[in-house]
């Protein structure tokens, strides 16, 4: 996860990069935090929600955002926000975007 996390910060505007790293990370969280049940914490740990959701929000503004990073980033907010809704309080931008 951290790869794909520094390849969102290495190229914040390379849409491609960011939408295939975007579904990526929004399968592998929603393994992780989408279940019932509360999820590993090393396993959530390595996620690493709070570094991802501010570019998350910011890929989520670019004008070129495509429908498919839009669908995996609300598929994302739809199943951490159940067990690590600290990490999204944390993050003003976060909360905005939800409400």
């Amino acid at each position: 996860m951290t790869r794909l996390i520094r390849l969102l910060e290495e190229f914040p505007d390379d849409s491609a990069c960011a939408e295939l790293a975007i579904v990526i990370m929004g399968h592998s969280a929603s393994a992780v935090a989408g279940s019932e049940s509360p999820p590993d914490k090393k396993l959530l740990k390595s996620v690493d929600i709070p570094r991802f959701l501010p570019l998350l929000i910011y890929q989520l503004k670019r004008p070129d955002v495509s429908s498919l990073l839009v669908d995996h980033a609300l598929e994302f907010f739809a199943r951490a926000t159940r067990h690590c809704s600290k990490d999204f309080f944390a993050i003003p931008s976060s909360v905005n975007f939800l409400v």
